[in-house]
């Protein structure tokens, strides 16, 4: 059992912990983000628990940290991992919905967008890590 950073261990709410975790970030304190953005990922999921209701795509709940890739195999499209709700794309910071729309825009095929993106690392659909995370 890993004992969590006492800075992270004071965070008490989600936004503690986003904060916590940008901080760090800009100091170059990538353990601590990890950590931090791990600690937010339980408070979610408490909040899930406690509801009942799904949140929108998380990526750290679903295993993916701030850097790691996911992507569209058959349209050769990658976004990074920019925060748990955000990915980078094209230079910048927005959300997987907004991407989609641009993608289908420029006369992408909605069949091969939709519920198609994968893990980089791992070749998972981000969908089923994500019912994973917060089941059905």
């Amino acid at each position: 059992m890993n004992i969590m950073n006492p800075i992270v261990e004071r965070c008490k709410t989600e936004k503690d912990c986003l904060v916590l975790a940008e901080n760090a970030k800009k100091k170059g304190r990538i353990d601590i983000v990890d950590e931090a953005n791990l600690r937010a990922v339980e408070l979610r999921q408490q909040g899930y628990r406690n509801t009942g209701k799904r949140p929108s795509i998380d990526y750290h709940a679903c295993g993916l940290k701030d850097g790691d890739k996911i992507y569209l195999p058959d349209i050769d499209i990658e976004a990074e991992v920019w925060s748990h709700r955000k990915l980078l794309f094209e230079g910048c910071d927005t959300y997987i919905t907004t991407i989609e729309r641009e993608l289908i825009s420029r006369g992408l095929p909605n069949i091969k967008i939709a519920n198609k993106w994968r893990i980089r690392d791992t070749d998972e659909v981000l969908n089923d890590a994500y019912n994973r995370a917060y089941p059905k």
